[in-house]
């Protein structure tokens, strides 16, 4: 660790179970109640962390007001299912199940992005997919999530 951080760590109640876990659970609230002031960096962060911990609420959180966020919301529940090992086989067909029901609906339908997400779609992700527009390029996108890796 960096100069001082591993004491200070330490003092605060770090390399303790009962402190680590009460952090965890801070942490994970802190990002999902940030959802709905910034959708795109609270999945990432909650992605990150796997938090297992509010299953039930991440599997029926609803608040998705377009389908930029949809996505992101589908693409972290598809990567928590993959990346946590211990976490039980039922709960990641679960989670496997919601992810592709909700990217199966942003391709159902015409794809609505709002202007604030919008704006996170640059030029070089247009052209990562070969895409000219924020709709094809999340269509692109959803379909590629969707494929099955071999």
């Amino acid at each position: 660790m960096r100069e001082g951080l591993w004491e200070e760590y330490i003092r605060l109640g770090g390399n303790r179970k009962k402190t680590e876990k009460k952090w965890r659970l801070e942490y994970i609230d802190y990002w999902f109640e940030k959802i709905p002031e910034d959708e795109f960096t609270s999945f990432l962060r909650l992605s990150d962390i796997k938090p297992i911990e509010i299953f039930d609420k991440l599997l029926n959180y609803d608040s998705l007001p377009d389908d930029y966020t949809k996505f992101w919301y589908a693409s972290m529940l598809l990567g928590i299912s993959k990346d946590i090992s211990f976490l039980l086989y039922s709960k990641k067909v679960i989670l496997r199940k919601k992810a592709t029901e909700t990217l199966e609906g942003i391709l159902a339908k015409e794809i609505h992005i709002l202007p604030k997400n919008r704006s996170l779609i640059s030029d070089d992700m247009l052209f990562a997919f070969q895409v000219k527009t924020a709709e094809d390029y999340l269509k692109a996108y959803s379909n590629r999530l969707l494929k099955p890796k071999k």
